[in-house]
């Protein structure tokens, strides 16, 4: 129930997005939104013992205590939900806000739709201990506990239980959504009784319901109408350790690892239509001293995931992650591997012939000089497995070093490419503050090159790459071009100075990748869905002046929302140093989600029921 292993490190916040659908110039507004329960509202959930939790609604004991262990997080940096679960600016009291800002009575309604094993009561009085319930209109459970009632709703100011038409409906939550739009006043007693604050739901359609839940497979069915939800959010999942319950696997939370999942969700709610899939890269220099002399563009970085990739696949060996030149058992695998993660299902011809000629393109200038290219990747399993990615496709004879801050302890951080040899090699990345941070890291290559491209000090004679521009002290921001699909890479978190001034972002959608892997997040490849990213990519490091921020009003209408506010932000920032105020400086038991009756089907992977851990 988790996105394919890609080694890439996971998302820390909440992923909301939008499909597209016939009517969405419309922009129908969000009516409903449908919250899972299982760590997604909980981090993982932990229920009392006693039958009666699970029967009598309104049932409470400890509420403090179990209301802590389910829902407050240790990984928020200054959280205190551990020693005050109600604190103002603990998750309860997030959430509560969250709720609040979602809610409203006139024209939109929160709902519940979970699997717990343990049913719908129970669900309630967890969060009636947790003073949540009442921002929810109505909960539904689509666990089979005969006898038991698997919905309960609001009428006024009490829970009533009754019995939610579940029985008809193909096992699936986007199934159970559709059912929702045909007869809202089946799944919400409200609405056969007076609808009193309910009649928005009346006229619900599929692009009314937003779904937050944290198992992607919810998000579309593989039953025969195949329904799909068109807008969710999809929270995030880890390992982690828990004050109280030790380590813990497939953890989530709205908000459990970043305040900003609040602040997100809100806006996707009120603004779906800003999160949908971006139609093609886009190129941005940002002013700065000097501009107007328009420096060359020297070196170009390259993220790997999503950028030169469209969703990284990795062989299963170690050895790949450790041997330059690894080579898989049979060449058809290797195909296969080629295929799934450089060749795109949506464009015609060849992907990685268009990649191999936009990458010697960019090796020599239109004047004649040359430049050097390297990757700069995020992906957990090191540098050496990118370079035999690389290696099997054709495509690594371009880039002079490949570095990997991020990888797991053991493996390679970087290799460099001395003639026609590649070699192991550290980077300066160890006492790095924030050693995810590219802006971060592009200032420390401006500042120690022959560090970050060891080949050009220590390679032999007649194979080294010393071009003059990469000797220290001639290498400067303002000479290099990133290029990545995550917007949060092109700004520098640490406060250090070192802006990203040029950079392209690469295109990131979600979308279903062949057949063998269903729904896919994050997704992105230069030229993946649109082949003009290649001419663009071409143009701006030739020419990237002609990319400046303001300096074509038609071309910065043009830009997604998110670069919009990325700019928005730096030049705040700017404005702020530049004024001086800018500092640098165990009666519980752990519940489960019921797995689907259907178990795995073609393009899923199984849903498997998580443990129940005392």
């Amino acid at each position: 129930d988790r996105t394919p292993s890609s080694g890439r490190a996971p998302p820390q916040g909440v992923h909301c997005f939008e499909r597209k659908f016939e009517g969405e110039d419309q922009r129908p507004p969000v009516r409903l939104v449908v919250f899972d329960c299982d760590e997604t509202l909980t981090l993982s959930t932990f229920m009392p013992r006693e039958k009666d939790f699970e029967r009598t609604i309104g049932w409470s004991s400890w509420p403090e205590y179990i209301s802590m262990m389910n829902f407050g997080t240790p990984f928020v940096e200054g959280s205190s939900d551990f020693e005050e679960p109600y604190a103002p600016d603990g998750r309860l009291c997030r959430l509560q806000n969250l709720f609040q800002a979602l809610t409203d009575e006139s024209t939109r309604s929160l709902a519940i739709l979970t699997r717990n094993s343990r049913g719908a009561v129970a669900c309630l009085n967890l969060l009636m201990m947790a003073k949540l319930a009442d921002h929810f209109s109505v909960i539904w459970s689509m666990a089979a506990n005969p006898g038991m009632p698997n919905g309960v709703y609001k009428d006024g100011e009490k829970w009533k239980a009754f019995h939610a038409p579940l029985d008809g409906v193909y096992d699936h939550k986007a199934d159970v959504l559709a059912s929702v739009v045909k007869s809202p006043h089946e799944w919400f007693p409200q609405l056969a009784v007076n609808g009193d604050g309910h009649g928005h739901l009346r006229d619900l359609s599929d692009a009314g319901i937003v779904l937050v839940d944290d198992v992607r497979n919810n998000f579309q069915s593989p039953s025969f109408n195949k329904p799909k939800v068109l807008r969710y959010c999809k929270v995030a999942r880890y390992d982690g350790k828990h004050p109280h319950m030790g380590h813990l696997s497939d953890m989530g939370g709205i908000g459990a690892k970043s305040t900003d999942d609040y602040v997100k969700l809100i806006a996707f709610v009120e603004e779906p239509w800003k999160f949908k899939a971006e139609p093609r890269a886009f190129c941005i220099e940002q002013r700065f001293v000097g501009c107007e002399e328009q420096p060359p563009v020297n070196l170009v970085v390259f993220g790997f995931d999503a950028t030169l990739s469209l969703y990284t696949f990795l062989p299963e060996d170690s050895k790949c992650a450790r041997q330059i030149g690894f080579t898989c058992n049979e060449s058809a695998e290797e195909v296969d591997f080629v295929k799934l993660n450089f060749e795109s299902p949506w464009v015609s011809g060849s992907r990685v012939e268009r990649l191999r000629k936009m990458l010697r393109s960019l090796l020599v200038s239109s004047q004649g000089s040359t430049r050097t290219l390297a990757i700069l990747t995020a992906n957990e399993q090191g540098a050496v497995v990118v370079l035999n990615l690389l290696l099997m496709a054709d495509l690594a004879n371009s880039f002079s070093a490949i570095w990997a801050p991020l990888a797991d302890e053991g493996l390679p951080r970087g290799v460099c490419r001395d003639g026609e040899h590649w070699r192991i090699f550290n980077p300066p990345v160890d006492g790095m503050v924030d050693k995810s941070s590219k802006g971060d890291l592009l200032g420390s290559i401006v500042e120690r090159p022959h560090e970050w491209f060891p080949q050009a000090v220590d390679g032999e004679a007649h194979d080294r790459e010393a071009p003059q521009y990469l000797a220290p002290g001639n290498l400067h921001v303002k000479n290099i071009v990133l290029i990545d699909d995550e917007m949060t890479n092109f700004h520098c978190r640490s406060g250090s100075g070192h802006q990203v001034l040029r950079f392209c972002k690469v295109a990131c959608y979600d979308d279903e990748y062949y057949d063998d892997f269903g729904l896919l997040m994050n997704m992105g490849g230069i030229g993946a869905r649109n082949e003009q990213d290649y001419s663009t990519v071409l143009r701006f490091v030739e020419h990237p002046w002609k990319y400046r921020v303001a300096q074509d009003p038609e071309l910065d209408a043009q830009l997604p929302v998110p670069i919009q506010d990325l700019l928005e932000h730096v030049q705040n920032e700017e404005e702020e140093q530049s004024a001086g105020l800018m500092e640098r400086k165990c009666t519980l038991s752990r519940s489960h989600t019921l797995p689907e009756w259907a178990g795995s089907f073609s393009g899923q992977e199984e849903i498997r029921p998580k443990t129940s851990n005392a």
